[in-house]
């Protein structure tokens, strides 16, 4: 409760100018500014602030494919929920997730779009570039896309699955 007055004071104190939405990357910029590319089984999420309704998380995850980094078989990371117009939570679930190293491991790197939702062979992605909507498409299909993303990126130096 704290956090969110302290963050509402800030912004209320702002000029008007210095007031901004969150900043969505494309899918582009989402694939190379990635440490880790994985599709993932959340199977322990964890409340990092349990008195806060949308708090950060602590996730614990079995890797079931990596794409980009060095991921291993299991896999921990923070989904970090401090900006409220990107409010980011995830259950126990398939995932295929875009994570950076931050200052407390490793992290999404674009908000809520760093953990895509896997469910019946399919994955939410991208309907377009930049990323205003999402639709279910084919598990096989976004993957392809994204491996071609990761080839043409010169962050993740083209290798697919290292």
């Amino acid at each position: 409760m704290m956090k969110i007055q302290a963050v509402l004071m800030i912004c209320l104190l702002l000029p008007v100018a210095a007031h901004a939405k969150a900043y969505f990357a494309p899918k582009t910029e989402m694939v190379s500014n990635s440490t880790v590319v994985a599709v993932v089984e959340i199977t322990e999420v964890k409340s990092l602030e349990p008195n806060v309704h949308y708090g950060d998380q602590q996730v614990s995850a079995k890797v079931q494919e990596t794409l980009v980094g060095n991921a291993g078989d299991r896999l921990a990371f923070r989904v970090p929920c401090f900006f409220p117009c990107a409010i980011t939570q995830v259950t126990n679930g398939t995932y295929l997730v875009f994570l950076v190293m931050g200052k407390d491991g490793l992290q999404g790197n674009n908000w809520q779009l760093s953990y895509r939702p896997v469910k019946d062979g399919k994955i939410e992605w991208y309907k377009a570039d930049p990323p205003h909507e999402l639709e279910w498409r084919d598990r096989e299909t976004v993957l392809n896309e994204v491996r071609k993303l990761i080839k043409a990126s010169p962050a993740t130096g083209g290798t697919v699955g290292r």
